[in-house]
């Protein structure tokens, strides 16, 4: 069973809001539970933000329990249509993408991913199609799969779903 604190259902609400309400045009994008027992991963079925959020009050609570079971577990996403995720394997490769990021003036949020390796997440004003988040992906040399539309990743700020350790960021632009 999961135990959440209040603090940290309130910060995963909030961050969820800011990508649908701020980034993403309030536009649905999927979330998930992916875990793994016994050597067995298993993903829940992708439920849109609008249906696991909305009966979520701003404190991370919810007076629905189902609402409430899977908005706590929920530590999965899509990547949203503006954003490009370079996805780096093992953090030997972590500081040249910063540089070439930093060289590029973009902003960006870096994180720990609670496995092997780092995300970097880098939003831009409009969505861009998989061909564009191919070739920047392709030219950081990161995993080429975060150019599909239908691709998880795991949830800031949430356990990963093979370690259990969250998801913790290392640099960038801070977030409220």
């Amino acid at each position: 069973m999961i135990n959440l604190s209040m603090e940290v259902l309130r910060q995963k609400k909030a961050h969820l809001d800011r990508l649908y309400y701020e980034m993403n045009n309030q536009r649905d994008f999927y979330l998930a539970i992916m875990t793994r027992k016994d050597g067995l991963t298993k993903c829940s079925k992708w439920r849109p933000y609008s249906e696991i959020c909305f009966p979520i009050n701003h404190d991370g609570t919810a007076e629905d329990s189902r609402a409430q079971w899977f908005f706590s577990r929920v530590n999965n996403r899509t990547i949203l249509p503006c954003e490009v995720v370079l996805d780096g394997e093992s953090m030997d490769s972590y500081q040249a993408v910063i540089e070439l990021l930093n060289l590029k003036g973009w902003g960006y949020y870096a994180y720990e991913t609670g496995s092997r390796g780092f995300h970097v997440h880098i939003f831009f004003e409009g969505d861009l199609s998989s061909q564009e988040k191919s070739k920047i992906i392709a030219e950081f040399g990161t995993d080429p799969q975060k150019a599909n539309p239908r691709t998880m990743i795991a949830l800031e700020s949430c356990g990963h779903w093979k370690t259990g350790r969250a998801k913790a960021q290392i640099g960038g632009e801070k977030i409220d």
